[in-house]
């Protein structure tokens, strides 16, 4: 039986709503390393709580921020991050009217206040005070009125129903998928993949199986090869029990 590769989305996919990973969706994680499948998490998490999330997960790769920064067997492989002085220029031409946070491993910034963000991992201040750190992600809160045509080194993706997730071109999911099957030497046929939104469209168009949450984006769902129950649902531990390992 061929080696499969199991790609994992966190936010609204394997984490509920109450961003916890459920005892379901382990042991189902876990059915899927003993079957020998590689174990594989992409995500716009960034490095801290994606590790968080998935310390009592078999892990063979992830992906942080959309692809800024992709790790195979806990080695760094590539990384794709924004130019600091570039990402600069974009926040004050851009953002200053905006709700945005800046994720530049180990900094947070963020600008608003949110109770949904755990603000004790950011900090505040002016633009112009930054640390002179490479940007892994810019999250933007409303995305109108932004030309992203005048950037073109810059990824733009939309999240939810009026967010903007802002990488380097580089950075991708999708670019990040092809680095983690090229590492374990997994052909498309055998990937499998989870997800609910707009990121993840270009993963589900190169993976072998699409699976979309039942809370996934009415376009997801649309390409998926299945749809499973929703992440408040078991929905990832349902798919794996009864369809992918039938118990």
């Amino acid at each position: 039986m061929m080696n499969k590769l199991v790609i994992f989305d966190l936010d609204g996919t394997l984490l509920n709503s109450k961003n916890e990973v459920t005892e379901a969706s382990k042991k189902a994680i876990w059915k899927c390393k003993e079957r020998g499948d590689y174990i594989a998490y992409i995500t716009g998490r960034g490095i801290i709580k994606t590790k968080k999330f998935i310390k009592d997960l078999p892990c063979d790769a992830f992906a942080c921020n959309n692809g800024s920064k992709i790790y195979c067997k806990d080695k760094l492989i590539q990384s794709n991050c924004i130019d600091f002085h570039y990402a600069k220029q974009f926040l004050e031409k851009e953002c200053a009217n905006k709700n945005f946070f800046v994720v530049m491993e180990p900094y947070k910034y963020l600008n608003y206040e949110d109770k949904k963000i755990d603000n004790i991992d950011y900090f505040k201040a002016d633009i112009k005070s930054l640390p002179k750190n490479q940007i892994d992600m810019i999250s933007i809160r409303n995305r109108e009125g932004i030309d992203v045509e005048k950037y073109d080194i810059l990824q733009f993706k939309k999240s939810g129903a009026n967010e903007l997730m802002v990488n380097s071109k580089k950075a991708t999911k999708l670019n990040a998928l092809k680095v983690i099957a090229e590492f374990f030497e997994i052909l498309k046929e055998n990937i499998i993949s989870f997800g609910d939104d707009f990121s993840d469209i270009e993963v589900f168009n190169n993976s072998g199986i699409s699976v979309a949450m039942g809370n996934a984006i009415p376009e997801l769902k649309e390409i998926a090869s299945h749809i499973t129950d929703d992440n408040n649902n078991e929905g990832v531990a349902n798919y794996i029990n009864k369809v992918l390992y039938k118990e």
